[in-house]
């Protein structure tokens, strides 16, 4: 066929040949088609859509491609998870996939946790363990990740090595280090949330750590919540964060307590509060006699009445009952003091009040006024407290006050008796109080768990 293009007044004829294919070619083309409809069919008869792999270059060998798919189910993966991502079937088995799973159960990655962690990445079967592996996990040992950990936490976390280093992995472990976090303290962190190589700092980080310090909260108080309980970077700002803090207000927290109520319990920025609340309201209203009106209080003191295992919580009660309490004053104590559903009772409980009838010569009714006392620690308040008393006190004027103000009432001439007519007296307690529970947080007695969770009774240590 001719194509004539006129330039001008010249005209110049160009002659496309038709290529030449040989019968060998023909042969050779027909045979690949026939050796992919063979692949394809072996792959039906296994489950596998084979229409989304008709554009793949798999291999034209049945028994290579065959060898690909039982060693993906060896290692615990299904037809499924090779439906959800076909390209794994264009990995070697010699080439890609032994060499990335045996450096990855060098990493302390167990045989069991090995198809979670390809499910969450399976991009990683494609990786050269020298070129994409090896430095991001040099870098996560450099923070302190323990190696026998460091297995864990790729289970929890195998995106990171889809990440740049020098993107946002620097970035994010560079702000909280700006904020104040421990630099020792990464390796924990990480450890607990290694997602947080993925924050973004300006729509995530940062705004977190701003709506905390909105609410009174300061920088270092902040980064100590986080070096505390990292996994609050893994709470949503505005379903988690926003709606928590909505809902204790609304419950009747105080806004100016919602601050140190977050630092003595950071976990509730990530619980469903008013949820949780209802859970126990009729418990906590009907059987521990708290009224609806006086959840706030006690949220202030005790936020993690909202996790707190109430079979646990019972015995608590019981005990005091059995110890000689009316029933009455056990509410009022639990209204004023609502730390005592949380105390070991075997380590704080029963001691302090052994001490107070044994050793004090007091009463149980003074208690009841100051139930406080059964909160603090024994040989490191109580006793030293005591022992260095040279005449008889309330147990809120010796116990309820810092250190300092303790030195300084015990080297008074006078010593506050029950007068409640002495308005001075009774005056510089109540400054002291305040000061007092701000400096044992909580308490500084054994609770039966850290967050008193339904399933957990572990002592702290």
């Amino acid at each position: 066929m001719f194509f004539t293009s006129v330039v001008g007044t010249s005209a110049t004829n160009y002659t496309f040949a038709e290529p030449s294919i040989t019968a060998g070619e023909v042969e050779e083309y027909g045979k690949q088609i026939e050796d992919q409809e063979l692949v394809l069919n072996y792959l039906r008869s296994e489950g596998i859509d084979s229409e989304e792999l008709r554009e793949l270059e798999l291999p034209e060998s049945v028994e290579i491609v065959k060898e690909r798919v039982q060693f993906l189910k060896q290692i615990g993966l299904t037809v499924k998870d090779i439906n959800d991502y076909p390209l794994m079937l264009c990995c070697s088995v010699r080439r890609n996939l032994v060499p990335v799973l045996n450096y990855l159960e060098s990493l302390r990655v167990t045989s069991s946790a090995l198809p979670v962690l390809v499910r969450r990445y399976p991009q990683i079967l494609h990786t050269s363990v020298v070129v994409d592996l090896q430095p991001h996990v040099t870098y996560l040992e450099g923070y302190g990740i323990p190696p026998e950990q460091l297995g864990d936490v790729l289970t929890r976390f195998p995106e990171v090595f889809g990440l740049k280093i020098e993107g946002t992995m620097s970035t994010s472990i560079a702000y909280l280090v700006m904020i104040g976090v421990n630099p020792r303290q990464i390796g924990a962190i990480l450890t607990e949330i290694p997602q947080l190589l993925s924050m973004r700092v300006g729509n995530n980080l940062k705004q977190k750590v701003d709506f905390l310090t909105s609410l009174g909260i300061p920088i270092s108080a902040v980064a100590k919540m986080i070096e505390k309980r990292p996994s609050i970077l893994g709470f949503g700002l505005f379903d988690k964060y926003h709606t928590a803090v909505d809902s204790l207000l609304e419950i009747g927290v105080r806004k100016e307590a919602v601050a140190q109520l977050l630092l003595q319990f950071p976990d509730v920025l990530g619980l469903d509060v008013k949820a949780k609340l209802e859970e126990k309201l009729l418990w906590l209203t009907e059987e521990v006699g708290i009224s609806e009106e006086s959840l706030g209080p006690v949220l202030e003191k005790l936020p993690q009445i909202l996790v707190i295992n109430v079979a646990m919580a019972r015995k608590r009660i019981e005990f005091l009952l059995e110890s000689g309490f009316l029933a009455e004053d056990v509410k009022l104590m639990i209204s004023e003091c609502p730390q005592l559903l949380a105390m070991n009772i075997e380590k704080t409980l029963k001691p302090n009040l052994s001490f107070l009838n044994d050793e004090m010569k007091r009463q149980i009714e003074e208690v009841v006024e100051f139930p406080l006392f059964l909160t603090y620690n024994l040989d490191k308040r109580i006793r030293p407290r005591y022992e260095q008393m040279r005449q008889k006190c309330s147990l809120a004027w010796m116990l309820d006050c810092s250190d300092r103000t303790f030195e300084e009432r015990s080297s008074l001439d006078y010593i506050e008796m029950f007068d409640e007519t002495d308005e001075t007296v009774a005056g510089s307690v109540e400054d002291d109080q305040t000061q007092g529970q701000g400096d044992d947080e909580i308490n500084e007695g054994e609770t039966d768990g850290e967050y008193f969770s339904e399933d957990s009774d572990t002592d702290r240590n």
